[in-house]
């Protein structure tokens, strides 16, 4: 092949008989005339330093989170050790606690229907109910537990207290806003009772069989509700 006058190619290694004064100009790609292997694995080295300490910054940037994902996490941290320290549920009391440990779940909002039915359970911690929300059925029936009782689950829209010697029924403002469907079969409520269920905002559906009632209220009467008796 024909080479270029005053242009040495770098395709070898130096021989003795050259004229190192010439090489820095006339060899292609120029090259350090002294190099040696040491010298150009200290290059590489240092060069790879480099670029790892530059990839690293740029994915400490990318993955620092955000203020709103921080205080996302917060909260889930706080969910999960609410109950820290806890050894034993308290008997017959459904709390965040006993709920965590029947679902066997660590985040309270991986609990979508609940189902703590004929448990023997008689009172409940309804600020714990707040955190889990995410449930839209419940299953409670059978025990002995109060209506009021779940209340502050926040997007509640089926619940199922038969079974549950239900009597005397209170509702105050802004209680069961979601809830749709309730089931109080063979409970003691009486003709009272189911008047004032009649203000909840969302109810649907009313299951009453088994509670000695021989109608609805007038006060009740709602062309879309559907009443079982």
């Amino acid at each position: 092949m024909s080479t270029l006058p005053w242009i040495k190619y770098d395709n070898g290694p130096l021989s003795g008989n050259e004229n190192h004064a010439e090489l820095p100009t006339n060899c292609f790609p120029v090259r350090n005339i002294l190099r040696s292997s040491s010298s150009n694995q200290q290059w590489v080295v240092a060069l790879r330093d480099t670029e790892q300490r530059r990839f690293a910054a740029i994915l400490t940037t990318l993955s620092a989170p955000t203020p709103f994902e921080t205080e996302i996490t917060q909260t889930e941290i706080k969910k999960k050790q609410r109950w820290t320290g806890k050894e034993q549920t308290v008997e017959h009391l459904l709390d965040g606690f006993f709920i965590m440990h029947h679902c066997a779940i660590e985040d309270p909002s991986n609990v979508v229907i609940l189902r703590v039915n004929g448990l023997e359970l008689q009172d409940v911690t309804e600020e714990d109910f707040l955190l889990f929300d995410n449930v839209l059925q419940i299953d409670a029936s059978e025990n002995q537990l109060p209506f009021h009782g779940f209340k502050t689950f926040p997007q509640l829209m089926q619940l199922d207290l038969s079974f549950n010697q239900i009597k005397n029924i209170k509702i105050n403002v802004n209680d069961y806003e979601t809830l749709e469907e309730l089931n109080l079969s063979f409970n003691n409520l009486t003709m009272h009772d189911i008047e004032t269920l009649g203000m909840l905002p969302s109810l649907r559906t009313l299951h009453a069989t088994g509670n000695d009632l021989v109608g609805l209220p007038r006060r009740f009467a709602k062309s879309y509700i559907y009443t079982d008796m």
